[in-house]
């Protein structure tokens, strides 16, 4: 029986989902698929005139004469260099370094080099959160990528089939808007979780519970270990957002003055206890507990369980790996991934209206785990005027024994909420809510 490489690929997703994994991967086709990697060049610079795939050498993580390391050079034999910068999440911008660099490399204007540089991230880029950013017309999403990939007969292929499946999953995008089930109740599980998360304990110091919290990869706390062997150590603990699921870890990374002490006592080599499943990753320095049935679905003992297991080095046979939770367990922390996919629904989705230009921040001031999950925004008359209309802030208040879903209108004594959106059978509703509202308490449609 032929292995599915598209079930493949998913599982690729769920262990390698950093940005260097994508750009690997990207690279690694580009290689392969002499059609991919046409697309790929023309999906940055098709207005900067056609780029040969057959005419150009394409370089991973080049290094230029100004230190700059771009995830992809790509040196046409006529034309000379152009850069490409690869995103998932990470808002560090090289915008003007690299408009630099290839001025000078290539001796022509900042306008020319800067059509020469092409921006992908899984947000969308903004000038009002980067002014810099206006300088380059190649911004781009792996959303657009992905639904441009669609429309090319070659996505039959079952490798960049696959390649898109991978795309979806660790850039958290939605194939059909539709299909994301949205119940405002689980925000009110996600307020739960990071309450049982944040629960002290006389062995163990939980610290802030914003800190452990990144949009799209995890959702968690920090805590410290006061005395362990003689010394403090600091861990994590959440929700990992691995593909279509989400998975409860507790995470030491293998740092000095962090989780060191922990991988050095008990181990570094992949093993099964029999209850708690554990895993040490090389490649990042970090040793993961993984939730089991064992645990019943319960955050508190599964922690408790880990605690007691990095107390003693691991002295067993090295046992084969079982699944780490079944379905049904699973089921209960799905809800999880709300706080992952309803922000990137809202900015895929939410903000195109015609008539005005709105501008959403992706700050995580935006967002607290524990109250609310929305998007601050600007609204615009565009190009023709320019007319500043306002700030607002839209999405799920959960602060409250009652979750809302809300518009929020920034006035002199702040942000008052000016409507409150019902709850819908799906997103695409609830966009078109948020659209009409908009148009009613910010401009005159």
């Amino acid at each position: 029986m032929s292995t599915n490489i598209i079930d493949f690929f998913k599982g690729l997703s769920e262990r390698r989902y950093k940005e260097n994994d994508l750009s690997d991967l990207t690279y690694a086709l580009c290689l392969a698929s002499p059609p991919f990697r046409q697309f790929f060049l023309d999906f940055f610079f098709r207005d900067s005139g056609r780029l040969d795939g057959r005419n150009v050498v394409i370089i991973r993580e080049w290094n230029d004469h100004r230190g700059n390391r771009p995830d992809f050079c790509i040196e046409d034999k006529t034309l000379g260099k152009f850069y490409i910068e690869v995103k998932i999440w990470d808002r560090k911008q090289h915008f003007a370094p690299y408009i630099q660099s290839i001025k000078e490399e290539a001796a022509i204007s900042e306008a020319k080099a800067a059509s020469r540089i092409g921006y992908i991230a899984g947000y969308k880029i903004t000038t009002r959160e980067f002014p810099e950013s206006g300088k380059i017309k190649a911004l781009r999403t792996w959303g657009e990528l992905y639904n441009e990939l669609k429309l090319y007969d070659f996505l039959n292929d079952d490798v960049v089939r696959a390649y898109g499946a991978f795309l979806q999953n660790v850039c958290g995008l939605q194939s059909d808007l539709d299909s994301f089930s949205f119940k405002l109740s689980d925000f009110m599980r996600i307020r739960t979780f990071m309450s049982e998360l944040t629960s002290t304990q006389s062995d163990y110091i939980i610290y802030d519970r914003k800190s452990g919290f990144i949009r799209n990869c995890r959702m968690g706390t920090y805590f410290e270990i006061p005395n362990y062997h003689g010394s403090s150590v600091f861990g994590w603990i959440g929700a990992y957002y691995s593909g279509s699921h989400a998975e409860i870890v507790v995470d030491f990374e293998d740092k000095e003055e962090w989780g060191k002490r922990v991988c050095d006592y008990f181990g570094r080599t992949p093993r099964e206890d029999g209850r708690t499943v554990w895993y040490y990753a090389p490649e990042g320095g970090h040793l993961y507990f993984y939730m089991t049935d064992a645990d019943d679905g319960d955050v508190k003992k599964f922690f408790k369980r880990v605690l007691q297991a990095i107390q003693e080095p691991y002295k067993d046979e090295l046992a084969q790996p079982r699944e780490r939770l079944t379905q049904k367990v699973s089921q209960q922390f799905e809800c999880l991934l709300a706080m992952r996919k309803f922000p990137t629904i809202m900015e895929q989705e939410f903000f195109d209206v015609d008539g005005i230009e709105i501008e959403y921040s992706s700050s995580n001031d935006s967002e607290d785990p524990n109250q609310w999950c929305g998007r601050y925004f600007t609204v615009t008359i565009p190009k023709e005027s320019g007319a500043f209309l306002g700030e607002g802030w839209v999405g799920v208040l959960y602060n409250s024994d009652k979750p809302k879903f809300v518009i929020q209108k920034k006035g002199k004594q702040g942000y008052k909420t000016v409507c409150t959106i019902p709850e819908r059978a799906s997103m695409t509703e609830m966009a078109k809510d948020f659209k009409e509202k908009v148009c009613e308490f910010f401009k005159d449609c």
